[in-house]
């Protein structure tokens, strides 16, 4: 626990129902999906630790039409 005292969110969990709504056609929902993720991530393990990069450069890319990187 940090001292805001919540528990870590559930990172595998909410970035598949982000992806899931990408792929089922509602990229905006994917975005924000992974926006909230995020901010989560970023409230609970800082502003420069990896998961919360991940979780905005997901929603870049939903925002940019959802091109995966290769």
């Amino acid at each position: 626990m940090t001292t805001n005292d919540q528990p870590a969110p559930d990172i595998e969990q909410r970035t598949e129902e982000a992806e899931a709504a990408g792929q089922a056609g509602d990229p905006r929902a994917a975005a924000r999906l992974y926006q909230t993720l995020g901010d989560d991530l970023k409230a609970f393990y800082g502003p420069f630790d990896s998961r919360v990069l991940d979780a905005y450069e997901g929603m870049a890319r939903w925002c940019a039409g959802g091109r995966r990187r290769s």
